[in-house]
């Protein structure tokens, strides 16, 4: 049970700052929510199958990360209303 209420503080510390930013990279909710970053990165992978975050286009960012030697992708929460909507209610059932 345990285990499971520990997902559950992983769905909703993710989704509401990913409501709050949104637009960031892994790393940044990492540091924001204080999980491990296997947890968050499964978590905003779960987010983009729903249809909820997509790879936000930001030359600049991708080319200094490329640089530095990182991977990192930088997500943004769709536009799409009804979509937000979705997050929104799914953050308020926790």
């Amino acid at each position: 049970m345990a285990k499971r209420a520990g997902m559950s503080e992983v769905k909703f510390k993710v989704r509401m700052n990913a409501l709050l930013l949104c637009e960031f990279t892994t790393e940044q909710m990492v540091r924001i929510t204080g999980l491990k970053s296997e947890s968050v990165r499964t978590e905003l992978q779960r987010m983009k199958q729903e249809g909820l975050l997509e790879p936000a286009r930001n030359s600049t960012a991708e080319d200094q990360q490329r640089k530095r030697g990182g991977q990192s992708v930088l997500y943004r929460l769709v536009s799409d209303p009804e979509k937000r909507l979705a997050l929104s209610r799914s953050v308020e059932t926790f």
